[in-house]
This record gives C-alpha cells, sequence and structure tokens, in this order.
C-alpha cells in the first residue's frame, strides 16, 4: 500500500529554522517533527528512511520519508538547500480542485535542482501544486537565508528574509478555511 500517495492523512508537523546571523555564530539550524499518527499504528508498513539520491545531471541530495512514499516531505541538497514541510490542516483539499504534482515529488524536485532559495521559489511557481494546504520552510546556508511558503493549490504565499520561523500544521499566512483541530490549536500559541 502506498498511503503516502494521499495528502489527507491527519498528519500534522511542525518545523523550525534560525539564520546563523540570529544565532550568536552558531550556525544556521533548520529542523523538522515529521508528524505521521498513521505510523503508530502501522509501524510494520510505514518504516522510516533516508533516501540518499545522486541522480545523473542533477543536485544529489537526501530526502526523510517513509517506505512506498513518493519523494519526501523534508530533505537537504548538496548545494545548502533545506526544505521541511507540515501539512496545514486549516486548509484542507478542495472538492472541485483539479491535480497538480504531489507534495512529496514537488520537494524532491526543489532538491533536485534548486541553487539557492531564489530557485527553489522559481520551482515553486511554476510546478502545478495538489490542491491541500502546505507550509514550506526553504533555507539555504551558505547565504544563510530562511524563507517561509505557504500553498494551497494555485495560492502561494511567501516570507522572505526571516531570521528565525516556527511553524506548524496551521497557515500563518493564508486565509483559514477550517478551523484548526483541537489536537494542534496549542502546538505553536
Amino acid at each position: 500500500h502506498n498511503l503516502r500517495l494521499f495528502p489527507d492523512l491527519a498528519a500534522g508537523c511542525s518545523h523550525f529554522a534560525v539564520a546563523a546571523g540570529a544565532n550568536s555564530g552558531e550556525g544556521l539550524f533548520h529542523g523538522a517533527n515529521e508528524d505521521l499518527p498513521l505510523g503508530l499504528t502501522l509501524r510494520d508498513c510505514l518504516v522510516r528512511n533516508v533516501q540518499v539520491r545522486c541522480p545523473k545531471d542533477r543536485i544529489a541530495h537526501l530526502l526523510f520519508g517513509t517506505a512506498g512514499e513518493a519523494g519526501g516531505i523534508n530533505g537537504i541538497n548538496a548545494r545548502g538547500v533545506a526544505v521541511t514541510s507540515a501539512m496545514l490542516l486549516d486548509l484542507p483539499r478542495t472538492p472541485k480542485a483539479r491535480g497538480g504534482r504531489l507534495h512529496g515529488v514537488l520537494v524532491k524536485r526543489i532538491l533536485e535542482y534548486a541553487e539557492d532559495v531564489d530557485s527553489a521559489l522559481e520551482i515553486l511557481r511554476r510546478t502545478p501544486r495538489i490542491a491541500s494546504g502546505w507550509g514550506l520552510l526553504i533555507s539555504h546556508g551558505p547565504s544563510d537565508e530562511v524563507c517561509y511558503v505557504e500553498y494551497h493549490g494555485a495560492t502561494l504565499a511567501v516570507r522572505r528574509g526571516q531570521s528565525r520561523v516556527v511553524a506548524g500544521n496551521r497557515s500563518l499566512q493564508s486565509e483559514p478555511l477550517t478551523p484548526a483541530p483541537d489536537h494542534c490549536r496549542h502546538r505553536i500559541d
């Protein structure tokens, strides 16, 4: 079963980044907690993995995911571009939405081609996206840049020049379509 092909798994996630300039010279920190409640029940078939990918004529990268997942929602490439993700539970998939690239495949594409935050954003802008809401935290170590992005289908909201970002499974920049679920209401607050 490839359960990760379905965007509405009642997952969440949280992620953060702190630019080196705001971190007393300790370097840029970027991390994530990938929640997958279904993984607690299906431990035997939703095995976590790290994919080390060295595609020909593309940028080498690591993707973190589960067995059977198309791509992964978190990773880093050899140019220092890191991407972490959180499904935005207050921006659910809309019934009449058209299809687009699965989020894990979109993250893989960013890591394969992005040299920096600018090129990562260009890939996001020109790639058809699925209709579920996602928040991405994109950082680039060499330039010490942190950027937070939310998308819901064709809608894209970008916040550049961030020194610190803490985000979870609720939208920070977009108007919610539904109330935040009870289990995530107090995550970041």
